[in-house]
């Protein structure tokens, strides 16, 4: 590709340009413990020397890198960063990490070369093998040996994406195959420091051209689907022996691979099965969202052609959208914020996967109607939120679950590998509707995510004055298909609250429909609407008044009209004088009272619905939630250990309880409990963040950063980025914390006062960004104020209104925004470690020092007043050490303002 700095070009866009690298005598020592044998090869990446290790008597590769990717500090940290973290893949696939090391150039002998002092090199398993380049350079491989390539490299991919961690540079040269016919890649944890590195570079190119991605090429953020495009590319010429698109030089190859179709595949050899286009074609997509979701599903389209069963794309279904109605975003340190915390027979073998599995983990997705209707589309997300709620009532008997709304939102779950990489299911229900005049056709499709193996397709036509009958026929074979047959007494169950008039059915679907789609007031007033005709319609249609009084409430929640919080309780209430058994009722009431501030009334709601219902893994969510606020932490915990028990190994269980701990300072079984998270779902971003504010609060920070590093590498978020910022903070980088935060901030949304004050801090001991630090603040003062409206009693976010009104100079105004705070929580350690710094701002040293003594008191961890450059003047003052005088070295950092479930 034509550099524009020195517009140099590439002549073979099919290899990295190759660095002026010397090589290292054998016999020479590197390290005090490697003793080179001999030079095994050279690339872009560096020189590979076979040694043998002295100290554990075995053979490795020694990979020296080029000066040019570790030619600073800031460089070389990032590189041992990225190396670390690939050092943590252990799979047959995959070259292993041993050591990330520097040589000093002592005893390695003149003539040294990349063993000069202060040399990167990296220690890794010696994999016997060809290059995969050199194969294809041979012909076209046989397809039988090209498929099992593919499907072993696209395995090893997804062993690492699972990690978080893309490889980005996938090509035959990084691909070895051993004489048994076992690949591995290469290079992993390299191809992102390259890649900084070389935008610097005159006459180099960020990868290899002919492998990769449009999005690589147009220098967009790019994901784990980049590596599924070079794998494409890589089958592709296994099978043909040559490349999809051409080009005179590297300008021209790369314009092809953005703006044009690749060559036809064409005739492949004899044998090669009928699906193997399909699989290329979608691997090549030119946009990532058309490609396989991750390695993942494209080894197991692999594997299912391999076994003979063929493969065509799946149905991309789209999910109904809902505000997240859980706790939002995790953690704020103290003056600096760290936010969020979160086959049978054949194919099995090839998967290395069993049948139907025992417990459900079931992910509904809407179905796609086939029309432009929004009623229809109303229709068929309400019919989605309906089958959740009724399919829940069978799944808890099996400790199964069913995903609720909401987490497809918040994950942006479209894909059935989603569900299964993210929200850790196993099985995933999805469909078409078609409404013609009063016909409904619907047709759900039931399938295990880890291989695409349908369960069942379920076509359903009926006319819609039959509606009603959907309420209990529709369930009952969406769970027998899927491996949950009702028990007798779950009829019952699903029969109540429930209506004999298909109008008010068919009102109350398209109510849920709207009520669980995007939070607008246009839409939640139509939502009212159709529950109130529902009602209308039939009055004794219990579940239709519980859902008007959830609307009612949503709506409150969207202006603070008191009118509209009087209705939803009123309408909660009359329900529940018809029905004093229904546990929804009961749940919503305690929902509404607890938004109201009536903690008391919510608690008697809540175990009211536990005693109708005492599987109910929500109201025990809730019912935690309402004995934090009213700092019962013993119950609260015993509430979020009972909702793991009624769903164990579901994910979002372990996550409320590590939020709770994270709160009470309990920061290593916080880390505990996300760890818990990310193995059962690799790739839930927010489930790494939050692991990672645990390693922070912890003093881990190395490990904190691996953890933020691996959020991004699945999918580049604001709060990863805020996070890092902060580890930037805390180091005295100021620079890079206000480019990381500026980045956090440049998503939109997503983005808290939190997000902006901690952009301000890092303006503020940025010299010449005064006015950029005023201006911030006065942004953040602006968006907590904003978010005080949903709940004005909320002492973390009175908090950092007072510091950032403090850091503004607002002294007044900050105290007595503190003193509010500290009377709604009392002993609260996060609120009272802001009130040191609201203190000490505000020029109140006599009450900073008695707040640091309260602090100090409740067993608050320092590492953040030993740090904090805002209390730097107080940790001067002679009172500070009288204060601190005894106080054992605790863990990292105080509690916290905000979580991510």
């Amino acid at each position: 590709m034509d550099c524009p700095k020195s517009r140099a070009v590439n002549p073979d866009i099919t290899k990295t340009v190759d660095p002026r690298l010397r090589g290292i005598p054998a016999g020479t020592v590197v390290a005090g413990k490697y003793r080179i044998v001999g030079e095994i090869g050279r690339g872009g990446m560096g020189v590979v020397y076979e040694a043998d290790d002295l100290k554990l008597g075995r053979t490795v590769a020694l990979k020296f890198l080029p000066n040019e990717l570790t030619n600073d500090a800031e460089a070389r940290e990032r590189f041992v960063h990225e190396a670390r973290a690939a050092s943590v893949l252990d799979n047959p696939h995959i070259c292993t990490i041993y050591e990330i090391g520097e040589d000093t150039g002592k005893g390695a002998g003149e003539g040294a070369g990349e063993g000069g002092p202060g040399q990167m090199f990296i220690a890794m398993a010696l994999c016997h093998g060809e290059s995969l380049r050199t194969k294809v350079k041979r012909g076209p491989l046989a397809p039988a040996e090209a498929l099992s390539i593919a499907a072993q490299v696209a395995g090893g991919l997804a062993a690492a994406h699972e990690n978080g961690i893309a490889h980005r540079d996938i090509k035959p040269g990084n691909i070895l195959v051993s004489k048994d016919g076992t690949a591995r890649i290469a290079d992993f944890g390299l191809a992102k420091i390259a890649g900084e590195a070389r935008l610097t570079r005159p006459g180099t190119s960020v990868g290899t051209v002919a492998y990769m991605s449009p999005e690589q090429i147009s220098g967009e953020d790019v994901d784990a689907r980049t590596d599924v495009w070079s794998l494409g590319v890589v089958l592709y010429e296994m099978l043909t022996g040559r490349l999809p698109f051409h080009g005179e030089n590297e300008h021209s190859f790369a314009y092809a691979i953005v703006h044009s179709d690749p060559e036809p595949l064409g005739s492949l050899p004899p044998g090669t099965p009928a699906g193997c286009g399909p699989i290329i074609e979608k691997a090549m997509a030119k946009g990532p969202s058309g490609r396989f979701a991750s390695a993942r599903e494209m080894a197991e389209a692999l594997a299912l052609v391999m076994a003979g069963a063929g493969f065509h794309a799946p149905p991309r279904p789209r999910p109904a959208f809902i505000r997240i109605a859980l706790p939002a975003v995790l953690v704020a340190a103290a003056a600096y914020a760290v936010l969020s915390l979160g086959v049978p027979g054949k194919i099995a073998a090839v998967l290395g996967l069993g049948g139907r599995p025992e417990a459900r983990h079931v992910t509904v997705f809407a179905p796609s109607v086939l029309g432009d209707s929004a009623a229809d589309r109303a229709f068929a997300g309400g019919l989605a939120e309906y089958l959740r709620r009724k399919l829940d009532v069978i799944a808890r008997r099996s400790r199964s679950w069913i995903t609720p709304v909401e987490h497809l939102e918040i994950y942006e779950v479209r894909e059935a590998a989603d569900a299964q990489r993210v929200l850790g299911s196993n099985v995933v229900v999805s469909g078409t509707l078609k409404r013609a005049g009063d016909n409904l056709t619907l047709t759900l499709d039931a399938v295990v995510p880890a291989h695409y193996r349908r369960l069942a397709s379920l076509p359903k036509s009926d006319n819609i004055a039959n509606i009603a009958t959907w309420q209990e026929d529709l369930v009952v074979e969406v769970a027998s298909a899927i491996g949950l047959p009702p028990a007798p007494g779950d009829k019952a169950a699903l029969a109540a609250a429930g209506t004999t008039v298909p109008k008010a059915f068919e009102s109350s679907i398209r109510g849920l429909g709207l009520l669980t789609g995007p939070e607008t007031p246009e839409n939640i007033d139509a939502a009212i609407a159709a529950f109130e005709e529902s009602a209308r319609i039939d009055p004794s249609f219990a579940a239709a008044g519980v859902d008007l009084a959830e609307a009612y409430w949503r709506k409150y929640t969207l202006g603070k009209d008191q009118t509209l919080a009087l209705k939803a309780e009123s309408q909660a209430r009359a329900v529940l004088k018809a029905n004093d058994k229904l546990a929804e009722g009961h749940l919503v009431l305690g929902t509404v009272l607890r938004g109201l501030g009536r903690m008391d009334e919510a608690v008697r709601e809540f175990e009211r619905a536990l005693a109708v219902d005492p599987l109910s893994y929500d109201t025990q969510i809730k019912l935690g939630s309402v004995y934090e606020d009213t700092r019962q932490p013993a119950k609260a915990e015993a509430a979020y250990r009972a909702a793991q028990r009624i769903r164990p190994g579901y994910w979002a269980a372990s996550s409320y309880l590590g939020y709770f701990y994270f709160y009470q300072g309990a920061f290593d079984k916080a880390r505990d409990e996300y760890e818990t998270v990310t193995r059962l779902c690799p790739g839930n971003i927010n489930g790494l963040i939050n692991l990672g504010a645990a390693h922070f609060k912890l003093g881990e920070n190395a490990l904190a950063e691996a953890a933020f590093e691996r959020s991004n590498a699945i999918k580049r978020n604001p709060d990863a980025c805020a996070n890092l910022a902060v580890l930037y903070y805390y180091r005295g980088r100021y620079a890079d914390a206000v480019t990381m935060n500026e980045a956090a901030i440049g998503f939109g949304m997503g983005v808290y006062s939190l997000h902006w004050g901690n952009l301000a801090d890092a303006y503020h001991f940025t010299p010449g960004n005064e006015a950029k630090a005023a201006e911030a603040y006065r942004k953040a003062i602006e968006l907590v104020e904003k978010e005080l409206t949903a709940n004005p009693s909320d002492s973390h976010l009175l908090s950092s209104l007072a510091e950032y009104l403090a850091k503004s100079g607002l002294a007044e105004r900050a105290r007595a925004e503190i003193a509010e705070a500290l009377r709604l929580k009392p002993g609260d350690r996060s609120v009272v470690l802001k009130s040191v710094l609201v203190f000490e701002l505000s020029g109140a040293r006599p009450q900073a020092l008695e707040a640091l003594r309260e602090y100090v008191g409740l067993k608050g961890p320092m590492d953040e007043i030993a740090k904090d450059p805002f209390l730097a003047g107080l940790r001067r003052d002679p009172g500070y050490a009288d204060v601190i005088k005894g106080k054992s070295a605790g863990g990292t950092g105080a509690n916290t303002d905000i979580t991510k479930n």
